[in-house]
């Protein structure tokens, strides 16, 4: 069973190498980690 850190932290590090592809501002990520809580 993961926990909701490891979660978060897998989902932030694809967010990231999203956020550097799309170059998407911090907000839309900071959207993205809350919809997946």
């Amino acid at each position: 069973i993961l926990s909701i850190n490891s979660v978060v932290d897998r989902v932030y590090d694809q967010i990231v190498e999203l956020s550097e592809q799309k170059q998407m501002d911090l907000a839309t990520v900071q959207l993205a980690i809350l919809s997946v809580l």
